[in-house]
């Protein structure tokens, strides 16, 4: 298209504003937009184009050369039907000349990437997001090394920063709440470009407020969100659409809104929403629509006059009273909670009746108090889950002073299992957090703190004397890395040398550390016994446990003690024995002993050959190998050629003898005694003659050599793993 000047121009879009539209023109020409408001004869600055009269918009529109329609909806003029209150017409419709501001160019990066052009709708500043994205609006350069106010000079185009030259298209800006969108967007629509819009816009509200119009609905809307501000501490787009939400229910939401914006409390003694709302209706701002409208007698007649009110009540409450949803959001409760707070005197409640509907306020001195106190404790679920060791475990180090446990009237209301005092949880997570390390990235010589604990069965898990002594000895316990790199403590492991600690520290039944009120849960159960929940079915299956209830999950404890004395597990034999599960059943086999239901035997048939107990060399070289008794026997626990290599310098020299006699065959007898805890005399016949071996051994042992050689084998073989 070309123009007076022989410009290049392009159409405008549909929904584009004047100084848009003449920046891209200018860009396109490279020129200046001042030359094209001045070689038409328009002074003023680019904000003060869209206020300009009619001679002066058919002027520049004939000077660019573009169709009259869609050029003058650009445009602003004036309007006199607002009196004294100056109004401008956007899109057919008198709006306030405040809300039109066309000296900040605020955007929105998602709408200009799908076309570059500033939308009209973005000069409207009551106004913070963008419709068609549902991104909120800036207006400052959205590059973190600027910052600059958008302005409109020195432009390539609508998307760029005047200063830093940065695209802003390539930035994103935060999203409007999906559950706010529909009722800002009636906000929006009641101004937009189409008609049939803002009819349906209108046509949401009761009939009382849709006698204001499109433009005093709009200006009632954006009042009640500006006199709030300081009340209702939200952003400006809920503060909208709570305001919508308001007009949408006249006369009842409208009546809640005033009441609880009166009472709520402010700071520095700042006057009401009401006492704003009646000072802006009765000064000479208001529109007139919206002035008659509160003025008139049908208005006054619903009880919805704003100079009459419950003036006392409203000053009570906002002296210091919180409102139901409030105070439990203070607090951190729930409202059932809240009322039985109030109920058992421990939150001073008052009741208020407005409009026959009774609500409840909570005084905010007692609800301070309360939520003091619930701050300063940590549940014992959540200290599970940050420590990594078990609730019952947990109880153990309550009762060995590790812990100190809170209780008040409140917690007992508000919690139901026990709360930590979060300062000593805190001191304990520090202390029991600095003697955890790094677990190796092959986890040789390590093994999982569950697994130890299996070796302590049928009784309650000495946890209290363990932790104390992990907690004075840094290195035993370890633990791999998240992906954000702390600590993973649900995954502890526990120093191979360090496997026995656990088991020859006492405890005993008469302990009252894992009791609770003779019953105990189903996690705990699952400890005490060393099974899982399939094996305290099984037992409850076979009316050793009772049932328990599916609410609670409560076991009673006398029935857990009693099985736990009679029975052990497989997971317990396979912690005790150095086993995998699926060989337990081959170790009961050999046995001879039938189990007393599927996967619990008799502890009095079983214990006996569980006593006795592996070297930490044996259980180490097992474990470090991921070897079973099975394996041992096969054969896999024998020297490798590089241990061989550095163990035979250590061996004293023997006289001769005349048997066929080898030593390393002799040393490999030996592991396979100690791994499987069976004399030398039954060895198999691939290690060679057992006297022979006996003879041989029974010096190196006296004299120390064997401990010897079992260290250098341990540094042979930890390096090669």
């Amino acid at each position: 298209m070309k123009s007076g000047l022989l410009l290049s121009v392009r159409p405008p879009e549909g929904d584009e504003s004047l100084m848009s539209y003449l920046v891209a023109c200018a860009a396109g020409n490279y020129v200046h937009h001042r030359h094209i408001l001045d070689g038409n004869g328009v002074n003023g600055t680019l904000p003060s184009a869209p206020f300009r009269h009619a001679n002066e918009v058919a002027s520049l529109r004939k000077f660019l050369g573009i169709e009259g329609g869609r050029f003058d909806r650009m445009f602003h003029p004036p309007d006199a039907s607002g009196g004294s209150v100056p109004l401008a017409m956007f899109n057919g419709i008198p709006l306030r000349r405040s809300f039109i501001d066309t000296t900040r160019r605020r955007i929105s990066p998602a709408s200009l990437r799908v076309s570059n052009h500033g939308r009209a709708a973005w000069l409207v500043s009551p106004l913070p997001f963008c419709q068609r994205s549902w991104e909120l609006l800036t207006d400052v350069c959205l590059n973190p090394e600027c910052g600059a106010q958008l302005r409109w000079h020195r432009l390539e185009h609508v998307a760029q920063c005047p200063r830093c030259k940065s695209d802003l298209r390539d930035f994103d800006r935060p999203l409007v709440g999906e559950h706010v969108r529909s009722r800002l967007g009636i906000l929006a629509d009641l101004i937009a470009d189409d008609r049939v819009a803002r009819d349906n816009a209108l046509a949401v509200f009761p009939p009382e407020i849709r006698t204001l119009g499109v433009n005093g609905v709009f200006d009632l809307t954006v009042a009640m969100t500006r006199h709030g501000q300081q009340i209702w501490e939200s952003e400006e787009e809920y503060r909208l659409a709570r305001a919508v939400s308001a007009l949408q229910g006249w006369p009842d939401k409208f009546i809640d809104y005033r009441f609880y914006a009166d009472a709520l409390p402010l700071r520095n003694r700042q006057p009401t929403f009401s006492e704003r709302f009646v000072a802006s209706l009765r000064s000479a701002s208001a529109l007139p629509a919206v002035r008659d409208f509160f003025a008139s007698d049908n208005v006054r007649n619903i009880g919805c006059d704003i100079d009459v009110g419950k003036a006392v009540q409203l000053q009570l409450l906002r002296l210091g009273y919180f409102s139901q949803n409030e105070a439990a959001k203070y607090i951190g409760t729930s409202v059932a909670t809240l009322v039985s707070l109030v109920e058992a005197g421990l939150l001073e409640g008052r009741r208020v009746s407005i409009r026959r509907r009774e609500t409840m306020w909570i005084d905010r001195t007692s609800a301070r108090a309360v939520e003091r106190e619930l701050a300063a404790r940590m549940s014992l679920t959540r200290l599970s889950r940050l420590s990594g060791l078990s609730r019952l475990s947990l109880r153990s180090l309550i009762a060995g002073g590790l812990l100190k446990q809170v209780q008040s009237d409140v917690l007992d209301i508000c919690f139901e299992e026990e709360q930590i005092d979060r300062d000593s949880a805190h001191r304990f997570l520090a202390s029991f957090t600095n003697s955890v390390t790094d677990l190796p990235m092959n986890q040789i010589g390590w093994v999982t703190l569950q697994a130890v604990k299996r070796q302590i069965g049928g009784r309650p898990k000495p946890v209290i004397g363990f932790i104390e002594h992990a907690i004075g000895n840094p290195g035993m316990l370890a633990a791999p890395r998240k992906a954000d790199g702390r600590l993973d403590l649900s995954r502890l492991h526990v120093r191979l040398d360090a496997i026995t600690a656990l088991a020859k520290l006492p405890s005993n039944f008469n302990d009252p550390t894992w009791r609770t009120n003779g019953r105990v849960c189903l996690n705990d159960a699952c400890d005490l016994l060393n099974c899982n929940w399939v094996g305290i079915r099984t037992l409850r299956d076979h009316d050793l446990i009772p049932e328990c209830s599916v609410n609670d999950n409560q076991i009673d404890r006398w029935a857990v003690e009693r099985a736990a004395r009679e029975l052990i597990s497989s997971q317990e034999i396979s912690a005790r024995m150095g086993r995998h599960f699926f060989t337990v059943d081959q170790f009961v086999f050999s046995l001879r002993v039938e189990p007393f239901c599927s996967g619990f035997w008799k502890r009095r048939e079983i214990e006996s050959h569980l006593d006795r107990d592996l070297s930490d060399w044996a259980v180490e070289r097992m474990v470090a190998f991921n070897l079973s008794c099975h394996d041992v026997d096969a054969g896999l626990a024998d020297l490798t050629d590089a241990e061989w290599d550095r163990a035979r310098a250590w061996l004293p020299r023997r006289r001769v003898s005349s048997f066929d006699f080898d030593d390393r065959k002799a040393l490999n007898a030996h592991i396979w005694s100690i791994c499987l805890h069976r004399p030398l005399q039954a060895a198999p016949e691939r290690y060679g003659d057992t006297e022979a071996i006996s003879r041989r051994l029974s010096p190196l042992k006296r004299g120390g050599h064997m401990a010897r050689i079992e260290g250098i084998i341990s540094k042979v073989m930890l390096t090669a793993a």
